[in-house]
């Protein structure tokens, strides 16, 4: 038995079943050869699984338990028959099976379904179960495990699309060979202009120009008056023509206006002899006193 943790716990609780348990030496598989070329082939054709299938490394567990099945199920080199005909004493059949990681579509059972839902779910074969009838279909959107057995399968199809990371990871591979592929139209676009090469008689005729014509004038700025965008105008709706309401021209409804004008018109007095013979004589006394 290996010295691995978990194993030597188990080890103890078979040596108090009465077993007994010789470990092995530590880094040394050549004494443990049995098990170790075992779990080589499983890893070996769990890999070739995943790949064929194009799914992710997250589900390696299923692929070594399909490995580990189609095993037992794959007649021996010397016994001509499979470890499972071995073991039960009959014949396996092998109609059940499936291509592993295919497009699989489930049954959904009534009771499980209300009456407009769809009847099928889409998802990935993953693996089998102990009854030969029923199949072990992973969900993409949710990514549970479920059992079901009315199950029909689509093997041309690979399934590892339907992950989301793999959709991820597709999109992003998509968008970086598409900016590289911008990138390279651009610079093929570039122009790239040399200077042209002068000679010892051409770049003296320039500084002889420049001293004749005096200094430079720096050029004159050239400022453009732009407006700021304005907003579009906002279109309304015409406003219809306001009437007086027809109760108030016949004059039946005076009691509902308003007179603003006053009572009794009042003039001011301009000299004395007015204001003692008005009306207000008394008041125009008491102001006079004052």
């Amino acid at each position: 038995m290996d010295n691995a943790p978990e194993l030597v716990k188990l080890g103890s609780w078979l040596e108090k079943a009465g077993l007994q348990v010789e470990p092995t030496v530590a880094y040394t598989l050549s004494q443990n050869s049995v098990a170790e070329r075992l779990n080589c082939t499983l890893i070996t054709k769990a890999r070739g699984l995943l790949a064929a299938a194009e799914l992710l490394e997250r589900l390696w567990g299923e692929a070594v338990y399909t490995a580990n099945y189609l095993r037992n199920l794959t007649p021996l080199e010397d016994k001509k028959k499979s470890p499972e005909e071995l073991w039960t004493s009959q014949a396996q059949k092998i109609s059940h099976l499936q291509g592993f990681g295919c497009v699989a579509y489930a049954h959904i059972l009534v009771a499980r379904r209300a009456k407009l839902q769809p009847t099928v779910v889409k998802g990935i074969f993953v693996g089998y179960a102990l009854t030969k009838r029923q199949y072990q279909i992973l969900d993409p959107e949710t990514m549970f495990v479920k059992l079901h057995i009315s199950v029909e399968f689509n093997k041309s199809q690979k399934s590892g699309q339907l992950l989301p990371e793999a959709q991820q990871r597709c999109a992003l591979l998509e968008r970086t060979e598409d900016a590289a592929i911008n990138e390279d139209e651009i610079l093929s676009n570039i122009d790239v202009c040399h200077p042209p090469v002068m000679g010892a008689d051409e770049a003296d005729e320039p500084q002889a120009a420049k001293e004749q014509s005096g200094p430079e004038r720096e050029p004159e700025s050239v400022e453009q008056d732009t407006e700021p965008a304005r907003p579009p105008e906002r279109v309304l709706r015409p406003q219809r023509t306001r009437k007086q309401p027809r109760r108030f021209e016949d004059g039946t409804a005076t009691a509902l206006r308003v007179d603003t004008r006053p009572a009794v018109e009042t003039t001011t007095p301009r000299t004395f002899e007015e204001a003692t013979q008005s009306r207000q004589s008394r008041e125009w006394n008491l102001a006079i006193q004052d």
